[in-house]
């Protein structure tokens, strides 16, 4: 790629929607041999497994249109930021479930690399899902946890928030004149609750995120 901003949407519609045999063509021009390409479900570690991967996705859906909604290339132009959306129509051809299609939003963060020419190749593919836009594009399920459960939770969460901050500073005002040493019983109870310090010895400390899975 020579203009990775204006070449970039053209490149991700052809690479889902294409036929196998220019997909094969499309990845061997703007992949670099020792390619990779993670994602939630699968992994791939050359081109030819990320022309299967493409090839498979393609044969699975019987249509698959393509929002680009954003496109971010950083200032060192070895990355971009790519968020669009899948729609797919007849996910296994009517097969399976969810039967009458669905939305996918996704990003993916590219790593780039100087190729020949000056042009740009794509050394490192990150595809990244949100776990809520895979929920809400469900069929049936999707607009109940939407419309039903998130609603629920928000009125719960931001209801709650609103009396708590009605009532604490009435509370506030009455403990002070209950207790003798209120502050110093206020920041003992801030330690317990918060559990900041000391830190909880019990507790492993998660390991750093590995890029290279």
């Amino acid at each position: 790629m020579q203009d990775v901003e204006k070449e970039l949407p053209g490149l991700i519609r052809a690479l889902l929607q294409s036929p196998a045999s220019k997909q094969r063509k499309l990845v061997e021009r703007h992949y670099t041999p020792d390619c990779r390409m993670t994602h939630a479900l699968v992994m791939a570690e050359n081109r030819e497994e990320i022309v299967r991967i493409f090839q498979f996705w393609r044969f699975a859906n019987r249509r698959l249109d393509v929002d680009i909604n954003e496109i971010v290339l950083d200032r060192s132009g070895k990355k971009v930021w790519v968020q669009f959306v899948q729609h797919v129509t007849g996910y296994q051809h009517y097969l399976s479930p969810p039967l009458f299609g669905f939305s996918l939003p996704m990003s993916t963060l590219l790593y780039l690399r100087d190729g020949p020419s000056g042009c740009k190749l794509i050394c490192k593919q990150v595809d990244y899902h949100s776990f809520e836009g895979i929920l809400y594009t469900t069929p049936v399920l999707g607009p109940l946890f939407q419309h039903g459960l998130r609603r629920a939770v928000s009125a719960w969460m931001i209801g709650g928030a609103q009396l708590a901050a009605r009532l604490f500073p009435a509370m506030d005002s009455w403990l002070q004149t209950l207790l003798p040493d209120y502050q110093g019983c206020k920041a003992a109870a801030a330690r317990l609750w918060w559990r900041q310090a000391p830190p909880v010895r019990w507790r492993r400390v998660p390991a750093p995120y590995d890029p290279s899975l």
